[in-house]
């Protein structure tokens, strides 16, 4: 499946806190992964990840952030097909002792 392109939320999260995100795609869409980045290199662990498109929860009741890597080579191949009318929220809970800067990129793909 070939890149169509990216659509990114940036969050800066003080410690023990969370950011979250609702939204919709203008048009029916294919998500191929998620990718989530740290901007300084901080690593990822404990950070945590809930997915929820529409009534759909991905992240049973959260997943590490780890586990959506951030790059390809590590990224888990999602295959979620959103609809226009679809809401799709996301939480991203720092459990970490310091505040992170986080990109969160849905990968959008033919």
């Amino acid at each position: 499946m070939p890149l169509k392109y990216f659509t990114c939320f940036n969050h800066s999260i003080n410690a023990n806190s969370y950011a979250e995100k609702e939204f919709s795609f203008k048009t029916d869409v294919k998500v191929k992964r998620i990718f989530i980045n740290e901007r300084s290199g901080l690593p990822l662990n404990d950070v945590l990840f809930y997915l929820k498109v529409s009534e759909n929860v991905y992240t049973r009741d959260y997943a590490p952030a780890t586990l959506f890597g951030e790059d390809p080579l590590t990224a888990q191949d999602l295959d979620i097909t959103i609809t226009a009318k679809e809401t799709v929220y996301y939480k991203v809970d720092n459990k970490k002792s310091t505040a992170i800067n986080v990109d969160v990129c849905f990968m959008i793909a033919d």
